[in-house]
């Protein structure tokens, strides 16, 4: 359940922003100044708070900006990012929606050149370039839009993307379902929402701003994904077989498997699943063998460096003896 707290008037806008937060305040504030720093000024951003513990202190930054196209809406319990989205979306009033994480941030462009590109009849969602910042500066560049490309070989849609509320409503919204509370919940979206004719637009421009957190770089060891891929294709059957396999869709699993043990330093365990992907998946084979050679590299060091310190250990030990 949750309680609507309107802290100042609604408004009718053309573009809504919604802005799930948990236990972000410490970022929030940067966050809204770049969304009130927009050249696009007819907007309303929903901020909704999903049972954060410092839900005072986003009550306060929401209020000390004063400004009454911002709103706050909080969630009694905490619902994860899916429901946090999708309950900003219904108390929402706009046709077009801009998702926005509470630790990110917007060029001062982004929702103009969203709206003037999502006015196109034949578009029904966008997306940009992204420029990271924080604990690294990367720029992300993405690529025009192919379901081909988005079901074989990787996610090139961000998960904040804009897009028209039909969008949403044919698409069911974020799915709640446990199992995406942890990641994932965008790439369902996304898959509904081209199952159902919807087409996106690239525009290469680096107008959303991703925080890069260096705590968090350890969510790039993405070991736990399999279920999550076995329940995206009972979700999307249809539209994967389309384009690939099953065998192809979990073989892509698969290598975000060994990857992950590979950025944990496991070498053994990506080998043996990047072999599992070398034998099932034609279409990864090149990179299932990198992955394998990486993996043998990895432990030819893991073995030889205590192998190494043994040794100047024991020549220590007859140059004392010797004295």
């Amino acid at each position: 359940m949750e309680v609507a707290v309107v802290l100042l008037l609604m408004r009718n806008s053309i573009v809504s922003i919604i802005i799930p937060c948990f236990n972000q305040s410490q970022y929030l504030t940067e966050c809204l100044k770049s969304v009130v720093a927009q050249t696009a000024r007819d907007w309303e951003a929903i901020v909704v708070d999903d049972a954060s513990r410092d839900g005072d202190a986003i009550q306060t930054i929401v209020a000390g900006l004063q400004d009454s196209r911002i709103r706050l809406v909080r969630h009694e319990q905490n619902g994860g990012l899916a429901a946090a989205r999708n309950t900003g979306v219904r108390h929402s009033s706009a046709e077009t929606i801009a998702p926005l994480d509470a630790d990110d941030k917007l060029a001062p462009t982004y929702l103009e050149v969203a709206f003037e590109n999502l006015r196109h009849e034949s578009v029904g969602f966008i997306y940009f370039d992204i420029q990271c910042f924080g604990g690294a500066s990367d720029l992300w560049c993405s690529m025009p839009f192919d379901p081909a490309v988005l079901i074989k070989d990787r996610e090139f849609i961000q998960g904040t993307a804009p897009l028209k509320r039909v969008v949403w409503e044919q698409s069911g919204g974020w799915c709640e379902e446990a199992i995406f509370k942890k990641t994932d919940e965008d790439v369902d979206f996304w898959l509904s929402a081209v199952e159902r004719g919807f087409i996106g637009k690239y525009v290469a421009q680096p107008l959303y701003h991703y925080r890069r957190h260096s705590a968090a770089m350890s969510s790039q060891a993405r070991t736990y994904v399999l279920p999550i891929y076995r329940r995206l294709y009972e979700r999307h059957r249809n539209l994967i077989l389309r384009y690939s396999s099953y065998s192809e869709w979990m073989a892509r699993g698969w290598l975000e498997v060994a990857k992950g043990h590979l950025h944990l330093k496991q070498p053994h365990r990506a080998f043996a699943c990047g072999m599992w992907v070398y034998v099932t998946s034609r279409y990864r084979r090149p990179q299932a063998f990198q992955v394998m050679r990486s993996s043998l590299l990895m432990a030819r060091y893991k073995i030889a460096k205590p192998i190494k310190s043994a040794l100047s250990a024991a020549k220590r030990q007859r140059g004392n003896n010797a004295v």
